[in-house]
């Protein structure tokens, strides 16, 4: 699997493919002055000032001065290395430990 994207207008559905977000274990969040990125992947490595994400599932969308979408984008991307950059990794909830599950 190597990178891929998926879009849809605002009023239809995304049809991303399971194998693709089935298993994702970590919300990340990039801490930056300026603005707030989130993105999903199912494990991380560190390695000093370098972390790598494996499997990862970004929201790349398009919305208006609003904030209403105007196009609805989801990337996957295989790996991703971020370096001296601050983040928070929030740990998913399994599906058995989702009500109902």
């Amino acid at each position: 699997m190597k990178s891929q994207e998926w879009t849809a207008k605002p009023e239809e559905p995304l049809a991303i493919p399971s194998e693709y977000v089935t298993g994702l274990a970590y919300d990340i969040m990039i801490l930056s002055s300026k603005n707030l990125k989130t993105f999903q992947c199912r494990s991380y490595e560190l390695n000093g000032q370098t972390c790598k994400f494996l499997d990862v599932i970004m929201d790349t969308g398009e919305r208006n001065a609003r904030g209403k979408v105007t196009l609805q984008r989801v990337s996957y991307h295989p790996e991703v290395i971020l370096a001296n950059t601050g983040f928070m990794a929030i740990p998913l909830p399994s599906v058995s430990e989702t009500p109902g599950g």
